[in-house]
């Protein structure tokens, strides 16, 4: 598939220049191993002093840490330079003078492969951007909503259709969501420090794990362009230059590489816990397929869910700067019957889960996402009642959430297509009066409820809600002609 995007230049923007603050010289194993092969290349290979691998990788990579640290995970890895052996004073003087005349062989010099510089170097600008958000005392600005009303977590699941549709031989539909997708893609770049990061992260693997090359190296390239005149366009280069590299020499997409740029992020997050940053929790995609918690992130995880949940326990959402600033729904859909005991349900229900004692951090984390979103839902005393009825349909999204996982939960534990079908019902309908009816996110729950159909036997009515959601489709790129995909 190819899509001829018209990339819109950005105006001229005043550049701030980032404050140098103080480098951590706390690093996690994944943060080590990053930077494995640069430190072995300096100091096990070219024979460099231990001050000079500690300046260069300071200095070029802003990984700093003490001789002792060092000199500690040396032993780890056992690293030697390449000793040089005393002769034996009675060496046989034959075998030395064999020795200097033959011919010697020139050392074979191994060299970092490009793409593990390259990951080294992504690694490396996701820390320093993010920590440079929490050092500076940086606080997420009130969201501003743009005429498209797409958030910047929104995104994620419109790419997340693209890949859908070209699974499902969708071409056509997949090309021009896809423009759309990139007209709006401005959007995902309003994020803040780890949230941008993080969201940009889990659209490229999706779309990487489809084998969708092609769309992955648009999107790249296109938020380059768009960042040019940013901060983060470093990030974004960083990303782009290795999977160039592996590109380059003929490797798939590495999804360890995303994982531990992921878990580098992620932890970044968890050990930085603030009340200030609720709202970028908030935003956040939580069901990503990358979060994939390793041990020292699952142990950041419990602390970090229990201070979350007292915090929302006194915390009203107008405390939560922005939220009230969220792109505003495009549906003109009714509020549905029953909605008020529906939102009592999904509350209790939730609270409930997070009671419960999981094992799986996947499921914890989600649970404690949905938790502080459903936070949003018990301030009806904010609720203005307008006739726009905008706090209503914010609050709908939040219940399809929460909804989710709760039966994402319960559908893990029961593996009933038939008894998660209600649950699925009605989180479409909560997209639909909550967000629109003919979006991307709505068409996503319509092909949940599609599957569910599918495995509990109903295959005429799984059929008529998949043309039903190309249909709906049709209606939402309505403003973007089929021929200028």
């Amino acid at each position: 598939m190819t899509a001829a995007i018209a990339i819109r230049p950005l105006a001229p923007r005043a550049f701030t220049p980032t404050v140098a603050s103080t480098l951590s010289t706390h690093h996690s194993d994944d943060e080590w191993a990053a930077m494995y092969p640069l430190i072995e290349q300096l100091y096990v290979r070219e024979r460099r002093r231990l001050r000079d691998v500690m300046a260069r990788m300071e200095e070029q990579h802003r990984f700093r840490a003490t001789v002792q640290m060092y000199k500690k995970r040396f032993a780890k890895w056992a690293f030697h330079k390449n000793a040089r052996r005393s002769r034996n004073s009675g060496q046989d003087t034959e075998a030395m003078a064999v020795a200097l005349f033959t011919p010697r062989v020139a050392p074979r010099v191994i060299r970092l492969n490009t793409s593990d510089s390259a990951q080294a170097l992504f690694l490396s600008n996701i820390k320093a951007w993010s920590q440079s958000f929490f050092n500076l005392d940086s606080s997420l600005p009130p969201h501003q909503s743009s005429h498209n009303g797409n958030a910047p977590e929104q995104l994620s699941f419109t790419f997340r259709v693209v890949v859908g549709l070209l699974q499902r031989d969708q071409g056509a539909l997949a090309g021009r969501l896809a423009r759309k997708a990139f007209l709006q893609a401005e959007g995902l770049l309003q994020g803040e420090g780890p949230l941008v990061v993080w969201n940009t992260l889990d659209i490229f693997r999706n779309i990487a794990a489809n084998c969708q090359d092609v769309l992955g190296n648009m999107l790249l390239d296109h938020l380059v362009s768009l960042a040019h005149d940013k901060p983060l366009v470093e990030v974004l280069q960083s990303f782009r230059g290795m999977v160039r590299a592996w590109q380059d020499e003929g490797v798939p997409v590495r999804h360890d590489a995303l994982e531990r740029a992921w878990a580098l992020n992620a932890d970044l997050v968890f050990s930085r816990f603030h009340p200030k940053y609720l709202l970028m929790y908030y935003r956040l995609v939580w069901d990503s397929d990358l979060a994939m918690l390793g041990s020292e992130i699952s142990g950041l995880v419990g602390g970090w869910f229990s201070r979350l949940h007292d915090k929302i326990d006194e915390t009203s959402v107008d405390e939560m700067p922005g939220i009230n600033g969220e792109p505003k729904s495009l549906s003109d859909t009714a509020l549905p019957d029953g909605f008020d005991g529906l939102k009592s349900e999904i509350t209790i229900a939730i609270r409930e889960r997070a009671a419960m004692e999981h094992k799986d951090p996947i499921i914890k984390i989600r649970v404690l996402s949905a938790l502080l979103k459903s936070r949003v839902l018990e301030d009806d005393a904010l609720n203005p009642r307008n006739p726009d009825l905008d706090f209503a349909r914010l609050q709908a999204r939040i219940m399809a959430y929460t909804a989710k996982i709760i039966a994402n939960i319960d559908d893990k534990e029961n593996r009933n297509a038939e008894a998660s079908i209600p649950w699925a019902r009605t989180i479409v309908a909560l997209r639909e009066f909550g967000q629109d009816p003919t979006g991307p996110q709505t068409v996503a729950e319509m092909w949940r409820l599609e599957e569910l159909l599918n495995r509990a036997g109903h295959i005429k009515e799984a059929a008529h809600l998949r043309e039903e959601s190309y249909r709906r489709l049709e209606q939402y790129l309505a403003d973007i002609p089929q021929d200028t995909t």
